[in-house]
């Protein structure tokens, strides 16, 4: 869409999710499969499309500046009960924003993670919800938007392969 309505694409943001909260010895396969199909197929396939866009237009002479933000989770860097599909599906989207971020460089885009540490109703699920007034402030979603921003701006053009918690 981007494409046919503006004729480029600058920047891609991947934040598509589902949880299949499961213990593991109740996990089913399909469970486990929907989950990385969604978090981490869905990152590849829509970054890759964007990738060979930006190529084709640094083979043809064109100068690109564009951005790559994915979306992680603490449950992918720390684990939590009942989760193994989702901590899984987060930490490998961490590992392909590092290796994605050495190989599109060449194309002037830089790929970096954000993960996003605020009280939603999915937080509430993992016990956010008995935060202090204090911790509470600092987990306001309004202090997520600042950061995807920027890291989709020509602002952090020097910062790529990074993985950046934001509350």
């Amino acid at each position: 869409t981007a494409l046919d309505s503006w004729g480029r694409l600058d920047v891609v943001v991947n934040n598509a999710g589902i949880a299949r909260d499961r213990m593991l010895v109740n996990l089913s396969e399909d469970d486990w499969d929907q989950v990385l199909q969604v978090h981490l197929k869905s990152t590849f396939l829509v970054t890759q499309r964007a990738a060979r866009h930006w190529r084709e237009r640094t083979k043809a002479g064109e100068t690109v500046d564009a951005r790559v933000v994915n979306t992680v989770s603490s449950v992918g860097l720390y684990g939590h009960v009942g989760q193994s599909n989702y901590g899984a599906a987060k930490a490998a989207i961490g590992s392909f924003t590092i290796t994605a971020c050495m190989e599109l460089g060449r194309y002037g885009a830089t790929v970096n993670a954000l993960c996003p540490t605020a009280l939603t109703p999915m937080t509430e699920a993992v016990g956010l919800a008995d935060t202090d007034d204090a911790r509470a402030g600092a987990l306001d979603p309004s202090w997520v938007s600042p950061a995807l921003v920027w890291l989709a701006s020509p602002l952090s053009q020097d910062v790529t392969g990074r993985v950046i918690v934001a509350s």
